[in-house]
């Protein structure tokens, strides 16, 4: 038959619309969603809408928790700006430098100039971003700078394997073993 679509009407407040949808996509599991809403999982793929404000967050988002009765959930950023929610101005779910794409760019670059020193001016021209974007970015998602992420794969990979700000303990070995100058050559 095809790709068949249909259009459901959906209510947010006053707002109604027709959204169109694909009878071929799994629904979300609300259920499964909402723990992980609670639990402010920011790896969560998913995006939830709070009827009462009309704003849709990540799932990770730091504003205040909503009562369960007053959220919607969404797949796709589209789905949610279609059913009337605009993004939230916290964490800006419609606009996304720091998932996926840059961070890749960023990593990659990194890993095939390893032999080289690079600047954070320059990743920031690979990732489309400003240095101190890039810097942030960087070391809010891997657990470590650039620079240090770069000494790592030069020291053969030995001491980063599973480093992350989660594991305290290997992360304060990598601390004192980049601290200690080991790793410097003459």
């Amino acid at each position: 038959m095809g790709d068949v679509a249909c259009a459901k009407m959906v209510s947010m407040s006053s707002k109604t619309r027709f959204v169109r949808s694909d009878r071929d996509t799994q629904a979300l599991d609300a259920d499964a969603a909402w723990r992980q809403l609670v639990r402010r999982d920011a790896a969560a793929e998913f995006f939830y809408g709070v009827t009462t404000t009309g704003v849709f967050c990540r799932p990770g988002c730091s504003s205040r928790l909503p009562l369960r009765r007053n959220v919607r959930f969404f797949r796709t950023v589209a789905e949610a700006q279609a059913a009337g929610f605009r993004a939230c101005r916290r964490c800006s779910p419609d606009a996304d430098p720091a998932r996926g794409g840059a961070l890749k760019k960023i990593r990659a670059h990194v890993e095939t100039h390893a032999d080289r020193r690079i600047s954070l001016d320059e990743l920031g021209r690979v990732a489309g971003l400003s240095p101190f974007t890039v810097q942030r970015l960087f070391k809010r998602a891997m657990g470590v700078s650039p620079l240090q992420y770069q000494r790592a794969l030069r020291a053969g990979g030995r001491r980063w394997s599973g480093l992350r700000r989660s594991s305290p303990l290997r992360w304060k070995s990598w601390r004192s073993w980049s601290n200690c100058g080991c790793w410097r050559t003459a």
